[in-house]
């Protein structure tokens, strides 16, 4: 059966199918996550992103305009980003949507589908965004497996293969760097995981590939094991809070002076840009005066916290260090 094209119809799939993989992988996620903060979300946090996502894109069902799909794609994930996570994976959906529409404009203002070499140069792209939002790259991250997963859809592009090939690559690139990983970050060593953001967006990426092909490819379930003898002690610690709101009416210098603050008053920051350049936002930090962290966006901009942009304070667990989860509630002294 010959691989299906991906069109407005086929994006939409794949963000429903996305979700659905995400909801299977969450707890396997979550197991993961002990970077850049061990708050055991991550595959929370990019599951609601995706639903998010999936949500805006669904709102155009009857659109056959993969450029309106894919715009639709990273204006939800934006404005529905939980957590550091969910911040890169609304860049990684930006990445898509803005060199689809690049494509388009290239070819007279309308694109059918999305070939190969469009969806290599959207990862690539994808990249540049992911670190204008987090700042300098981290090895071992799920930077590290997009970097992979983007030289190898680029190589399959170049060599003439079709788009479920290129996915393909892609996927086995990025789970051959999900596997690196533990080895690249002290504390993923230390706590015998690999990366809990990078394993996410493997998920991802199986979800183009059964889309296009009808078939998921296998992946053995990613599970902490015991860390090496001569792995680094680390030690687990941090703000209490996690801060996230929506940002309207600052310019570029406006983020960079957002940016200075809030890494003064916390770490993990995240600032993240929409893709209609109307300076709109989605910010993210850990920190211990999440007050603080709001108030600082007004000297550039209007700050929008709201209850799904606002993260509410997590005790710290004495035990193992793990900021409380949102999902699972009180942490038993388990890592």
């Amino acid at each position: 059966m010959s691989a299906r094209r991906l069109d407005a119809s086929a994006l939409r799939d794949w963000a429903h199918t996305a979700v659905g993989d995400l909801i299977s992988h969450t707890d396997e996620i979550n197991r993961l996550n002990v970077f850049p903060v061990a708050d055991a979300d991550t595959g929370t946090n990019m599951l609601f992103t995706m639903r998010s996502a999936w949500a805006q894109a669904d709102t155009h069902s009857d659109s056959d305009d993969v450029t309106q799909v894919a715009a639709a794609l990273a204006a939800g994930a934006l404005h529905g980003a939980r957590g550091n996570s969910g911040v890169i994976l609304s860049q990684i959906l930006r990445g898509l949507a803005d060199v689809v529409s690049s494509a388009a404009a290239d070819r007279g203002g309308a694109l059918a589908d999305i070939d190969g070499p469009v969806f290599a140069a959207a990862l690539r792209h994808a990249i540049g965004l992911v670190l204008i939002s987090m700042g300098e790259p981290v090895p071992g991250t799920i930077v590290s497996v997009l970097q992979d997963a983007a030289g190898a859809a680029e190589h399959a592009g170049a060599g003439g293969a079709d788009l479920a090939e290129v996915v393909s690559s892609a996927a086995d690139a990025a789970a051959v760097a999900v596997d690196k990983t533990t080895g690249q970050l002290d504390v993923l060593a230390e706590a015998g995981v690999v990366d809990a953001g990078g394993r996410g967006l493997l998920v991802l990426l199986d979800s183009m590939s059964a889309t296009l092909t009808g078939r998921a490819p296998h992946r053995h379930e990613y599970l902490p094991s015991p860390p090496h003898a001569d792995a680094p002690a680390t030690t687990v610690g941090g703000p209490q809070f996690e801060v996230m709101y929506l940002l309207s009416g600052c310019d570029a210098g406006g983020v960079e002076t957002l940016r200075e603050r809030l890494d003064q008053l916390g770490e993990s920051v995240a600032i993240a840009a929409a893709a209609d350049g109307a300076g709109h936002y989605s910010v993210h930090v850990h920190a211990d005066d999440a007050g603080a962290a709001v108030e600082a966006a007004l000297s550039v901009g209007t700050p929008k916290p709201d209850p799904d942009h606002l993260a509410v304070g997590r005790r710290r667990c004495a035990a193992c260090g793990r900021l409380e989860s949102r999902t699972r509630g009180p942490c038993r002294g388990r890592r």
